[in-house]
């Protein structure tokens, strides 16, 4: 068959894991060679690297060796928590990798680790760039992909929080910056005052510009405190000259967005009493106001992430909120904006098609936002919070969805029928 020249494509992730097999690709059928960065990604900063196709969580379920399993015969599949992960281009090559913070509880769950993708291997490869060969710092809850020293290397803002395992743990946050030549530097932040470190656990953060100065903001949640420590632009890079304090709720997550579309990013926190909107008086100030809606679930729900968008094209910005009861049942919801400036719950909008059943099943804690089938709309996925090893039946990666927008719907589809190549790694290791 002259029209027909194969080409094999050898995948080898060298460990014990069942080695993929060889590939076989058909002339003028393109090859994968691996997930390539935009070009607007500088522009878009942190945006763009919360919101890529490539699926971290899923990678590193792979990719990354494992440092506990739960009995065997797990081999070195991975599992454990998978909160604080994010995407980036760490080695400046134009292709998009993985960064895992590390886990923790009672005691070391996971490395702080580098996914580092080959394009002649074929496959991610875990590296540990830091200069210092630091591969611990504890038990963070989040990573946010930022750049902060002006190289065009990708920088990390890890947002400390406690190994729950163990008492007076509070670790905070911890700034890992490019060296602009391939490498990293982790430098602890102590900016709160001690006292209050010392009896008040982050829980999460976020970074982003609060007071119009283009300089991104360090935002740091601590239960029934909510500090603000403003940008500058050498290092550190945050300060905590004239930083801002605020009660909240027992606050767990935080996010920073332009709610009502004036010009200013507000703040959006998370408690597991209510929703909390502090909108930004446009000088740095903030009115705390209730977001004025109920979840279909009880005050035990937990709202891990939430998207903005402007879904109804009339002028507001809407919310889809990801949440979860007791850290189980987890729920993606849609609420309306209205002019009065409260929120609408509509069930319409989340059809759920692979996951009907999600009574027993590890909350996502994470929202991504990406335009999966191309059609022009952007779809939703999530991350999940946690991973059983993949030789386990029950492993939550046999389920990973996205949720195609559809009209007026987000339908559920699979994942694995949008990525060829997260499909044929699936067949692999995912099969039981």
């Amino acid at each position: 068959m002259k029209n027909l020249i194969l080409i094999l494509v050898i995948f080898s992730l060298g460990c014990t894991k069942n080695n993929i097999s060889k590939s076989i690709v058909l002339k003028n059928e393109v090859v994968f060679n691996g997930y390539k960065v935009s070009s607007n990604a500088r522009i878009r900063g942190t945006e763009y690297w919360e919101n890529t196709n490539v699926l971290s969580d899923f990678y590193i379920g792979v990719f990354q060796k494992n440092y506990e399993v739960f009995a065997l015969p797990q081999g070195d599949a991975y599992c454990v928590w998978t909160q604080a992960i994010c995407n980036g281009d760490f080695n400046n090559d134009g292709y998009i990798d993985v960064f895992n913070a590390g886990a923790a509880f009672n005691g070391k769950k996971a490395n702080l680790s580098f996914l580092i993708w080959s394009p002649s291997l074929l496959k991610f490869e875990e590296k540990n760039l830091i200069n210092d060969k630091t591969s611990f710092i504890g038990a963070p809850t989040k990573v946010t992909p930022v750049y902060l020293n002006g190289d065009n290397y990708v920088d990390l803002v890890i947002h400390g929080h406690a190994d729950e395992g163990k008492p007076n743990s509070n670790e905070p946050v911890t700034i890992c910056i490019s060296d602009g030549i391939g490498g990293y530097d982790l430098v602890k932040l102590e900016l709160e005052p001690k006292e209050l470190l010392d009896r008040l656990a982050h829980e999460h953060g976020d970074v982003g510009d609060l007071n119009g100065d283009l300089l991104p903001d360090l935002l740091v949640v601590a239960n029934t405190h909510t500090y603000i420590f403003w940008g500058i632009s050498s290092f550190p890079y945050f300060t905590n000259n004239q930083y801002v304090t605020m009660n909240t709720d027992c606050a767990f997550y935080s996010k920073i967005k332009d709610v009502n579309a004036d010009g200013f990013n507000d703040i959006l926190i998370g408690t597991n009493v209510k929703n909390e909107l502090l909108i930004n008086n446009g000088n740095g100030t903030f009115q705390n106001k209730n977001i004025p809606y109920s979840s279909s679930l009880t005050n035990a729900i937990n709202v891990f992430d939430y998207i903005l968008d402007d879904l109804n094209k009339d002028g507001l910005k809407d919310i889809i909120s990801m949440g979860a009861t007791n850290h189980k049942d987890w729920v993606i919801e849609v609420y309306f904006q209205n002019k009065t400036g409260g929120f609408d719950r509509d069930n319409s909008w989340i059809e759920y098609n692979i996951n009907i059943n999600r009574s027993n099943q590890n909350y996502k804690n994470k929202l991504i936002y990406c335009d999966f089938d191309g059609d022009g709309y952007k779809d939703i996925t999530y991350s999940d919070s946690g991973l059983y090893p993949y030789t386990n039946p029950d492993n939550d990666m046999k389920k990973k969805s996205i949720f195609l927008r559809k009209g007026n719907k987000f339908i559920e589809a699979s994942f694995f029928d949008f990525d060829k190549y997260a499909k044929e790694l699936k067949e692999k290791f995912y099969v039981l």
